[in-house]
């Protein structure tokens, strides 16, 4: 069985993701090889996730957030993008089950 192509939603995050990745390597002054060599996958690879024609892994997110020093939101969205509709949500501990 093939791959199940990708819907226009999914699409169009790898082509935001990719030119986010572009952006962010290219402000930290990183090569395409050296990205490459980071996230373990080939140079081919991440010009084709920077063309937004291949997307990353929540993996290999989690590694260009860890590399680049930039959130998750950031990759996703852009430049320091804070979405103001999000309310932040309390911190739940397991003193709070406790009884």
């Amino acid at each position: 069985m093939g791959r199940k192509p990708k819907s226009v939603g999914e699409r169009n995050l790898d082509r935001i993701v990719g030119a986010n990745v572009a952006r962010l390597r290219q402000a930290q002054g990183a090569d395409v090889r050296e990205l490459a060599e980071r996230l373990e996958i080939t140079i081919s690879m991440v010009h084709k996730v920077e063309q937004g024609v291949r997307g990353l892994t929540l993996y290999q997110l989690v590694k260009v957030h860890r590399l680049f020093g930039c959130s998750l939101d950031e990759l996703i969205f852009g430049e320091k993008h804070k979405p103001e509709h999000v309310k932040r949500l309390p911190i739940i501990s397991m003193k709070d089950f406790e009884g």
